[in-house]
């Protein structure tokens, strides 16, 4: 599993919901009222065990190789999003010499996550959400998806400068990337 080895015309997926500790953190820590923004009980509780609680999928690797038996590749596109689902897509990128076009309306979102930038944003760059982000050939891809696995395809790899596009968002413009940084 490596950063660098994301291939234009493959496929971008991901193995869940992001945002979902930040949410729980902005809650624990009462900077969010959840009675005035008419938060469910289930988004609340799950946000709040994301943050609490956060309990990586292991089992998603064992997935993953076993749907690899008749692909040959040796190393596969891969990154966690504990910096942020954004940044987890730009290190791909950078570290792939690729840019990567995500489907806003293909990325998992729970039912009742609330629409605005406001939530796009924790979305996008909360962090701490322990998921997988992954870059397999379409064939690979398709196989794994078939597998029932928790996984979505949200885009592709494609040849052009290190970046992230993004089609079908709802404001129509690029997201200024608030990722959190270690420097």
């Amino acid at each position: 599993l490596r950063r660098n080895a994301c291939k234009p015309g493959e496929v971008l997926l991901t193995t869940g919901m992001h945002g979902l500790s930040k949410l729980g953190l902005l809650i624990q820590s009462n900077q969010i009222n959840t009675e005035n923004l008419n938060l469910c009980k289930n988004l609340i509780d799950q946000s709040i065990n994301a943050f609490c609680r956060p309990t990586p999928n292991h089992q998603i690797i064992k997935t993953i190789i076993d749907s690899s038996e008749k692909f040959f590749k040796t190393e596969i596109g891969c990154t966690d999003s504990s910096d942020g689902f954004y940044q987890a897509i730009v290190d791909l990128c950078q570290a792939s010499k690729c840019k990567a076009v995500i489907d806003y309306q293909k990325i998992p979102k729970s039912k009742s996550w609330p629409r605005g930038e406001k939530w796009d944003q924790f979305y996008f760059f909360g962090g701490e959400d322990y998921e997988l982000l992954l870059s397999l050939p379409k064939d690979w891809a398709n196989k794994l998806l078939q597998m029932g696995a928790k996984i979505t395809e949200i885009g592709y790899f494609a040849k052009g400068n290190p970046k992230v596009e993004i089609k079908n968002f709802p404001r129509n413009k690029n997201l200024k990337n608030n990722s959190y940084s270690h420097f």
